[in-house]
């Protein structure tokens, strides 16, 4: 210790320096660090698809669609005419399903349900001219019904007649059969003097017919006694 200093006095302390203010607004955050992006490996490409495939096959004619059912469907003309090659070769051996297969198509046809195959899109013209075709699928319905009527009522009548002449005819040869056994029984009964009364049918002709041969055999009976 000093010998100078008095033990009493404090002894005077250095000024410490303040720590700077600092001024919140120039300060800068700190950023995290970014995290890397992933890397995605790379897909090839997809190749490439012909937009030719992809589009539908032209379409085609409603009304040639619907001549062509009605003319030739039961050759199968319809179905090769819409790219059904299949399907038109089987109508074509089948002769249209023996008329059944071609009725359906006619009606599908006609009422706008047919479509080319690979194209379910109606057929060309359908909204135009299906009003048409509709009616005249109507009137051919209408005309075949009535012929069909004609015909069952002309097969019907004709079948009456045929009844009515054979048995006509039956008849004939009845009475014609009836006169030669009459020929034979009078040719056998020809001395029997009552055997022309038995083709009378009146009671009171009859009667008189039998009396006048009762009456010739008593006088030609009396005439003999006589004689004798």
């Amino acid at each position: 210790m000093d010998p100078n200093t008095n033990p009493t006095q404090p002894t005077p302390t250095e000024p410490v320096d303040a720590p700077p203010v600092v001024d919140s607004s120039s300060v800068q955050p700190v950023q995290a660090p970014e995290a890397p992006m992933p890397v995605t490996p790379a897909v090839p490409a997809a190749p490439a698809i012909e937009t030719a495939a992809l589009e539908p096959k032209p379409n085609k004619s409603y009304v040639k669609a619907v001549v062509l059912s009605y003319l030739f469907g039961t050759f199968g003309v319809d179905r090769f005419y819409l790219d059904k090659v299949l399907t038109g070769v089987i109508k074509l051996i089948t002769l249209g399903g023996l008329g059944i297969w071609t009725l359906v198509d006619i009606i599908i046809t006609v009422f706008g349900h047919a479509h080319v195959k690979g194209n379910d899109q109606p057929l060309e013209e359908t909204e135009k001219y299906k009003p048409f075709f509709t009616k005249i699928f109507w009137i051919g319905v209408i005309l075949a019904g009535a012929y069909i009527a004609l015909m069952v009522l002309i097969m019907t009548l004709s079948l009456a007649s045929y009844n009515r002449d054979r048995s006509r005819i039956d008849l004939q040869n009845q009475q014609l059969t009836q006169l030669e056994d009459g020929s034979n029984s009078d040719s056998n009964s020809s001395d029997d003097p009552y055997a022309k009364c038995d083709a009378i049918q009146d009671f009171d002709a009859w009667s008189a017919c039998v009396d006048s041969v009762a009456n010739s055999d008593s006088s030609t009976n009396s005439t003999t006694f006589q004689t004798n």
